[in-house]
């Protein structure tokens, strides 16, 4: 009997075990999700249908007076420290801001052909894996991270990653800006979200509320972008009822503003 006994606790704890190896592998990061695209592709997807270097600078503008807000509320000796990452930075657009308003920020990109003017106005620029960079950097060594059209590229896993990271690296107070694609606007979300080849699937804000929220930041947060131009006169001519134009014309993204506790 003694055998059988034995022999079932055994049974009993190599399912333990694999039902442990499974969750590990459900945790691992699924870094494959993402498709590969040829980065020259890429760069003439984004010239084309991101816009001009000149309107993205035009977008991004509000970003600089928000960080810039963010530093001036330190102390002074915090405020020589003061550092920023623009994680997926692109063609270094918000970098270009950034530089213009006196804000030294580092640009972190994978895409070598996409970021190869980013450091043009002077700023550090990474050509590496946003992931490899994070894991790179020390414990609260950071006093923004800001993302902008990244987290959307992302399986559900490597998002989680992302955000745990993030309220690692970030200082006590530290702010988290995270831009991405409104699917409240219903052009955007069954339409323009799948010109990008790599996008994965749109993230609603409460959906991505939610995420930051559970990682640990407060004080979260939404800021809905760009809504059609003349969206005004555009729902006036539609004769639709306001909500309706909204779904159709309103904004086109959003952002995610949240601080790490003290």
């Amino acid at each position: 009997m003694s055998d059988i006994a034995d022999t079932a606790r055994t049974q009993a704890l190599e399912a333990r075990i694999r039902a442990l190896e499974k969750k590990v592998a459900d945790l691992t990061l699924d870094r494959s999700a993402m498709p590969e695209v040829d980065p020259a592709f890429y760069r003439l997807l984004e010239d084309r249908y991101r816009g001009d270097t000149t309107s993205v600078r035009a977008r991004v503008q509000p970003y600089a007076a928000e960080i810039a807000g963010y530093r001036a509320a330190l102390p002074e000796n915090a405020q020589s420290e003061f550092k920023v990452a623009d994680l997926g930075c692109g063609r270094g657009e918000l970098l270009s801001v950034l530089a213009d308003a006196g804000i030294s920020a580092i640009g972190v990109d994978s895409n070598a052909e996409q970021a190869r003017d980013a450091g043009v106005d002077g700023q550090e620029v990474v050509i590496t894996d946003i992931f490899d960079f994070l894991t790179n950097r020390a414990d609260q060594s950071l006093d923004v991270i800001i993302t902008l059209h990244v987290i959307e590229h992302l399986s559900f896993p490597d998002q989680v990653a992302l955000l745990t990271e993030t309220a690692r690296v970030l200082r006590p107070g530290g702010r988290l800006i995270l831009e991405t694609p409104n699917p409240e606007n219903l052009r955007v979300g069954a339409w323009k979200f799948h010109l990008d080849p790599t996008h994965l699937k749109p993230l609603p804000p409460e959906l991505l509320t939610l995420m930051v929220e559970h990682a640990g930041f407060g004080e979260i947060r939404v800021a809905r972008l760009h809504p059609e131009p003349d969206f005004e006169k555009v729902a006036s001519e539609s004769n639709l009822p306001k909500h309706a134009a909204l779904m159709l014309y309103g904004p086109r993204d959003y952002a995610v503003l949240a601080r790490k506790p003290v």
